[in-house]
């Protein structure tokens, strides 16, 4: 057995806390899959989630002495994950009401080059929508929207990650689907 898969991540973070910033290489293979997923589920953009997923790592390194190895390591990863997320659609944001007149998204102009790659460039342009329409959503709903659906979370587990209720985990899924579906129908 080799001496990495010996090493929980815990002491790993120990490791890393005390000056041995190499030994994130070995939570990057552990988890790194996992966090790209779930990035690339949640983020505005593929282009976005890889450099989220770049950024969380070097949050992770410069965050070491902080973290508390009575926590799940993976908790913490998703939760540092999960900050930029909300930052990254918050920049979008900020983004679409500066260039709200702007039609980049012209997909006529757009040349095909085999068969079959129509339908995949309007399955990433309908991806691409729904996110959008997802980031103008209040954060909150944004939140429950991108846990339940992207993350695939319980809503036990959404109350449990966002220290919140049952009732209000509902609730906010509940009017998050109210307030896309119009918005899915009439841009989709």
């Amino acid at each position: 057995m080799s001496i990495d898969l010996e090493m929980t991540d815990e002491l790993l973070m120990g490791y890393i806390a005390a000056g041995q910033r190499d030994q994130v290489g070995i939570l990057i293979r552990r988890h790194g899959d996992l966090l790209l997923t779930f990035l690339r589920r949640t983020a505005p953009s593929e282009a976005d989630a890889d450099d989220i997923f770049q950024e969380v790592w070097l949050r992770v390194v410069r965050g070491a002495r902080s973290y508390d190895p009575a926590q799940r390591f993976t908790a913490w990863l998703v939760t540092i994950a999960w900050n930029q997320v909300r930052d990254q659609w918050r920049r979008h944001k900020a983004q679409q009401a500066c260039s709200a007149g702007d039609s980049a998204d012209n997909v006529e102009d757009v040349h095909c080059p085999g068969p079959g790659a129509d339908v995949e460039l309007l399955a990433t342009e309908r991806s691409n929508r729904l996110r959008r329409l997802i980031g103008l959503l209040p954060e909150r709903l944004t939140e429950a929207i991108c846990l339940r659906f992207f993350e695939e979370l319980s809503e036990k587990e959404m109350a449990t990650r966002l220290g919140i209720p049952i009732g209000t985990v509902k609730s906010r899924l509940h009017y998050a689907i109210k307030q896309l579906t119009p918005l899915v129908k009439g841009d989709l």
